[in-house]
């Protein structure tokens, strides 16, 4: 698996692996839709297919961590 590591201050790392990287751009893609009320084409329907079968993975991927 493809590991991104950041290092802050020479002290904190972070290791950032694919489905955190995926967790961050949904976190995004939530802040956007729910903050800024950016409409998505297709009345949400986007949306509403990530957060029916993406979330849950998620929610079980971190609580894995």
């Amino acid at each position: 698996m493809n590991k991104i590591t950041l290092t802050f201050f020479e002290k904190v790392t972070v290791i950032l692996t694919p489905f955190l990287l995926s967790g961050i751009a949904y976190a995004i893609l939530v802040n956007l839709l729910y903050i800024k009320k950016i409409p998505i084409i297709g009345d949400n329907m986007l949306f509403n297919l990530i957060e029916r079968y993406y979330s849950d993975w998620l929610v079980v991927r971190f609580s894995e961590l």
